[in-house]
């Protein structure tokens, strides 16, 4: 995702769109106290969240 966008900046015919979301487009557990910035991620959409960063690297 970040070298599309890295890549996309430096082409001149390229065109970036952004888009907005008033409510988020995936949901996640609210985080427990003192974990602030760290989400746990459901059993059932480990493996699928693995494949996916296995597909992307």
């Amino acid at each position: 995702f970040d070298l599309k966008i890295t890549l996309t900046l430096h082409d001149p015919q390229s065109t970036l769109r952004f888009f907005i979301a008033a409510s988020p487009l995936a949901s996640a557990p609210l985080s427990e106290a003192g974990d602030t910035d760290i989400q746990r991620i459901p059993p059932g959409r480990r493996q699928q969240l693995k494949q996916e960063a296995l597909a992307r690297h």
